[in-house]
């Protein structure tokens, strides 16, 4: 939820920012929008390998490798943004700096939190992201809706610089909890009970069957070898 908090409100108010604060002409402001998320791609294909590399040659653990990356993309990008809310009209480049590298570095976190589903419940992992999916993407219906409440001029940088924060918050709690609480470890709940099919069933049925008369004539024959002694004491 704090990632999605994040990228939704850059995703959504980036443009109405640059157009309005940093006085950027449509054209350019087209460009310049779309430039932090081509650092975003970029950055990913960089980071995959890397971030399999690590874990596979032991240089960090599985539980390290997910906090470290889930730092770097919340908390970074975090203090990056609210840097933003600092910034002056004048410094136009700066900010949009600032913009790309926040948006580019906040990848890193798929590298923590994302990959984890696989860790806590690799037999669940698509519900798991589903339900987890469900509860983030709210945020892009809350974060807009709580940056119309909040920017009433456009043009205002201390308005907007409560949305920064508010996001750079949701980012450093969200990784906070992150860090205390996350782990590797496969969860109890990730083994599913096995469902036998009727097949199996009964083959099941034939092979106890088996065992019952096999048991059964076992428990006879001693009484049978007991008769025949008896006989042969009595012709004795």
């Amino acid at each position: 939820c704090a990632n999605d908090w994040c990228f939704w409100t850059l995703l959504t108010q980036i443009p109405s920012y640059i157009k309005s604060v940093l006085g950027k002409d449509i054209k350019s402001n087209a460009l310049i929008s779309a430039l932090p998320y081509l650092s975003m791609f970029t950055l990913s294909i960089i980071l995959c390998p890397l971030a399999s590399w690590l874990e596979k040659s032991k240089r960090l653990k599985a539980t390290v490798s997910r906090k470290v990356f889930n730092t770097i993309g919340l908390w970074i990008s975090a203090t990056m943004l609210v840097s933003l809310g600092f910034l002056r009209k004048d410094q136009g480049d700066v900010a949009i700096a600032l913009l790309t590298a926040t948006v580019a570095i906040s990848t890193t976190s798929h590298f923590g939190y994302s990959v984890n589903h696989l860790d806590l419940a690799p037999n669940l992992a698509g519900t798991l992201l589903g339900i987890a999916n469900c509860g983030a993407n709210m945020m892009g219906v809350i974060a807009p809706l709580l940056v119309g409440y909040v920017v009433t001029d456009t043009t205002n940088i201390h308005q907007w610089r409560i949305i920064f924060f508010i996001g750079g918050g949701f980012a450093f709690i969200g990784n906070f909890f992150f860090l205390i609480f996350g782990t590797t470890k496969v969860q109890w709940w990730n083994e599913r009970p096995r469902i036998v099919s009727e097949a199996e069933q009964l083959e099941q049925l034939v092979v106890s069957l088996d065992k019952t008369i096999t048991t059964s004539n076992t428990i006879k024959e001693p009484a049978g070898d007991v008769e025949k002694f008896d006989v042969e004491q009595s012709t004795v």
